[in-house]
C-alpha cells in the first residue's frame, strides 16, 4: 500500500526530527489506526447527516401540506367575503328601492 509505505515515511522523518508531538514514540500501524478511526468517524457522520437531511425533508414537505391546506382555506374564506359582499351590495339596492317606493306612496 501506497499509504502504509507514506505512514512508515511519516514515522522515519518524526524519529529523525525533533518531536511531531505524539508521532515521535509511535508507530505507522498506530498511525493506520489512528487514520482509520478518522475515517469511521466521518463514515459516521455523513450516515447522521444523511438522517438528519431526510427528517428535515420529512418535516418540511408536512409544512408544506399544511401551508398549502391553509392558503386553500384563506382562498376560500376571501372567496366567500366577496360573495357575500356582492349580496349585501344587492341588498341594499333593494332596500334603497323599497324604500324609494314607500316615500313615493307616502
Amino acid at each position: 500500500h501506497d499509504l502504509k509505505s507514506i505512514a512508515e515515511t511519516i514515522q522515519r522523518i518524526a524519529q529523525a526530527t525533533v518531536p511531531l508531538a505524539r508521532y515521535n514514540d509511535g508507530n505507522a500501524e498506530e498511525i493506520m489506526r489512528e487514520r482509520q478511526y478518522w475515517i469511521d468517524e466521518q463514515k459516521e457522520l455523513e450516515k447522521a447527516l444523511d438522517v438528519a437531511k431526510i427528517e428535515r425533508e420529512k418535516h418540511l414537505k408536512q409544512l408544506r401540506k399544511k401551508l398549502n391546506s391553509l392558503e386553500d382555506q384563506l382562498h376560500d374564506k376571501v372567496e366567500e367575503i366577496r360573495r357575500l359582499e356582492c349580496t349585501l351590495g344587492k341588498n341594499d339596492d333593494v332596500i334603497r328601492k323599497q324604500l324609494a317606493n314607500i316615500s313615493n306612496v307616502i
